[in-house]
């Protein structure tokens, strides 16, 4: 008789220990499902605010929130994008050039903007990128392109000035304006290796082309100042002010000027 109460005990009890485990386990299975809500909506809300930053001219804030965001989610290519050309807009190097060390391989294949800081930051360390995998493959931005090819060409300066000049020149492809760029970062290279009289030649070839580049106006208005071509000199300044607008630099390269007190260009 005792048998046929104690089965039945024993299986309400395991029933009932069943029953608790499945609830036990669906409440887990909420909470978890809650947490990853919640990290879910902290990542859209950090992305909301990157992105919004960016759209209201405020890069030092998106440039944090990407930083922030990157952490959570370093396989997501367009994030790792974004980050880079955020610490770039507020001129962080060093940020840049670690959120892009932050990017596992196979995203890192999917970009191109942190694929290029490695490459500054190889480049900078004084390893050879002349044969950098990343380099090597296909751009779909031609102006990133343009700045792969011309990091190669720089690189070959030292040891072999000729051929680095010619990768240079050619950097720009078939781009009209990508090879004005090419052409100002070849001028800059001549004057590395004191081919002043060359690199005005290009400079001027570009002014003569309506291309208005700070840096390379800012280069050309050195060289000009240093052979004592000030009126030539600050007619360029005012003619890139009216025609582009006003550039920190060269508002500070105007004012030297003024003072007689111009530093020959970076070589």
């Amino acid at each position: 008789m005792i048998r046929h109460f104690v089965l039945p005990a024993l299986c309400l009890s395991l029933v009932a220990c069943a029953s608790t485990t499945s609830r036990f386990e669906a409440a887990l299975a909420r909470a978890k499902a809650d947490s990853v809500t919640i990290e879910t909506a902290r990542q859209y809300g950090d992305f909301s605010k990157a992105r919004y930053a960016s759209l209201t001219n405020d890069p030092e804030t998106a440039a944090q929130s990407y930083a922030t965001v990157i952490q959570k989610v370093p396989e997501d290519a367009v994030i790792g994008e974004r980050a880079v050309f955020s610490a770039l807009m507020v001129g962080d190097v060093p940020l840049a050039i670690e959120l892009a060390e932050q990017l596992p391989a196979e995203t890192l294949r999917k970009t191109e903007l942190p694929r290029l800081m490695l490459a500054v930051d190889a480049m900078v360390e004084g390893e050879d990128i002349t044969d950098l995998s990343s380099l090597n493959r296909p751009w779909i931005r031609p102006f990133h392109a343009l700045m792969a090819r011309s990091l190669v060409a720089w690189s070959a300066v030292e040891t072999d000035p000729e051929t680095a000049l010619q990768l240079q020149v050619s950097a720009g492809g078939d781009d009209p304006i990508l090879q004005a760029v090419a052409r100002t970062l070849a001028a800059l290279m001549k004057i590395s290796q004191g081919d002043d009289a060359g690199a005005l030649a290009d400079l001027q070839q570009n002014w003569d082309d309506n291309i208005r580049l700070a840096v390379g106006i800012e280069a050309q208005v050195r060289l000009l100042s240093q052979i004592g071509e000030t009126d030539e000199a600050i007619a360029l300044l005012s003619a890139f002010r009216q025609d582009v607008g006003r550039n920190p630099a060269l508002m500070a390269l105007a004012e030297d000027i003024g003072t007689g007190k111009v530093a020959p260009p970076k070589r």
